[in-house]
């Protein structure tokens, strides 16, 4: 968010994000005591390759797991390094899920960048949001963002209003990332 786009919550002014996460417009908005309190939460699910193949050094968030150990033979071996690994340095969490995919959680809704590195999209085959939305990977390389939360302090309406002069138009700086209000 930038004060250019106009952003505004129940006619209070949101200033500017400190990055595109969700947890930064999260911070901004709370900042700006518009009546609400927003918090954000980002998920990818991503289908992965059987891992008992060795693959290679993965990164989350710019921190490298070696998923290339001896012991890595499955999906759980994978979550334990990587919760392992990750852990003290990020609020991301690793699980896996009962359809068999790596599902990684960032409950503050901080922006989370997965690469599998020298797989190129062996090893992170494909990922999805918890909507169900694909997530682009581009070679095993691809970026989760975070989903905003907005409920109202008091139950009343919440107005959202942004630059956009079109009628019609949704808040557009918001309205991608929004998924409760009320």
């Amino acid at each position: 968010l930038t004060a250019a786009m106009g952003v505004k919550i129940n006619g209070v002014a949101i200033g500017a994000s400190a990055n595109d996460s969700a947890a930064a417009k999260a911070d901004a908005i709370n900042a700006a005591n518009a009546g609400v309190t927003a918090t954000a939460r980002t998920e990818i699910r991503i289908t992965v390759d059987d891992p008992n193949g060795g693959p290679a050094d993965a990164t989350i968030n710019g921190i490298t797991v070696d998923l290339s150990a001896a012991g890595v033979a499955a999906l759980s071996d994978v979550v334990t390094t990587i919760n392992t690994t990750i852990s003290g340095q990020t609020d991301i969490v690793a699980s896996a899920n009962s359809a068999g995919e790596l599902v990684l959680v960032s409950e503050s809704g901080q922006n989370i960048l997965v690469d599998d590195g020298a797989d190129n999209g062996g090893f992170f085959e494909s990922a999805v949001g918890p909507d169900g939305i694909a997530i682009t990977l581009t070679a095993g390389v691809g970026t989760a963002f975070g989903i905003l939360t907005l409920p109202s302090d008091d139950g009343s309406q919440i107005s959202l209003e942004d630059g956009e002069t079109q009628a019609g138009t949704p808040a557009g700086s918001l309205h991608a990332g929004l998924d409760t209000l009320g």
